[in-house]
């Protein structure tokens, strides 16, 4: 009987430790998130670049399980009273219940939906095992952030609805930022887990991360020159505003040279500074 009590208050607490990691990593991506905020020439409405909580949610979900999904809700949850539409708005408490229903319910079914689906379509939880699993991957992608983007944009439409066309836009650029999310940070976090869990690779090895910073520094060197200067020569601002292109190359270098996780956090940080830059 105390083995069996002690062996059940052990599950639970492994079970609340991944839930508050599920927790502090969605909120912290969102942090990211909206850090990253811009709000449109068109008043549509203010949108990030991507979204990194989907991205976060959904390969959290396919390492630790389906069962982890109360830390999304509670994070959403905790979040939604920060977004544009509470700042902006004075909604009554029955708007509130439909928008908070609707966004974490969204949240929640978006990440749930896609592991359920890729690993009914795919052999396992590695999107990065075969070119099929990454094709697979891209298309559950594709089709589970119409849940998210969908039932958020609409459950605002209820509370205060607008007209059809800016309710469109808003649930378009919303699904946008869902599926650069899970298409940038996904990735990451998966390759990263299997980078740590692989014994074949050496401390060393592992070290690569830190001097790698050195490629998205490229990339802030070269928009910070541009920006110091606002009159320049018509062809002195073509080349000025070609040489940040010359990520590219060196992004494709490290993914075939080194292992993913390295490549695809050399992707997060470009993107970031370049998104930060140019907002």
């Amino acid at each position: 009987m105390c083995i069996s009590t002690f062996n059940n208050a052990k599950r639970t607490y492994r079970y609340l430790i991944k839930v508050s990691i599920v927790l502090v990593l969605y909120l912290l991506s969102a942090r990211l998130g909206d850090f990253l905020n811009f709000i449109d020439v068109f008043n549509h409405g203010q949108y990030p670049p991507y979204w990194p909580p989907s991205g976060v949610a959904f390969a959290l979900i396919l390492l630790l399980g389906g069962k982890v999904w109360p830390g999304i809700a509670i994070a959403s949850l905790i979040l939604i009273p920060e977004s544009y539409w509470f700042l902006e708005n004075d909604p009554q408490i029955s708007d509130v219940i439909i928008v908070s229903s609707g966004f974490t319910v969204g949240r929640v079914l978006e990440p749930l939906a896609g592991y359920y689906f890729f690993r009914k379509v795919s052999s396992g939880t590695n999107p990065f095992e075969n070119p099929k699993s990454s094709l697979n991957f891209v298309i559950t992608t594709l089709i589970i952030s119409v849940i998210g983007a969908g039932m958020s944009s609409t459950a605002i439409q209820i509370a205060s609805p607008i007209a059809t066309e800016i309710y469109l836009v808003r649930m378009g650029a919303w699904y946008i930022d869902n599926v650069v999310g899970i298409l940038v940070f996904s990735p990451f976090i998966l390759a990263v887990y299997y980078y740590a869990t692989d014994s074949g690779f050496e401390k060393r090895e592992r070290c690569k991360f830190l001097w790698m910073l050195w490629l998205p520094l490229l990339l802030a060197v070269t928009s910070l020159i541009y920006s110091m200067h606002p009159k320049l020569t018509s062809t002195y601002i073509v080349v000025i505003n070609c040489l940040p292109f010359l990520v590219i190359p060196f992004l494709f270098w490290l993914a075939f040279k080194y292992h993913m996780a390295i490549s695809s956090f050399a992707v997060i940080i470009t993107s970031v500074i370049a998104i930060y830059l140019t907002t």
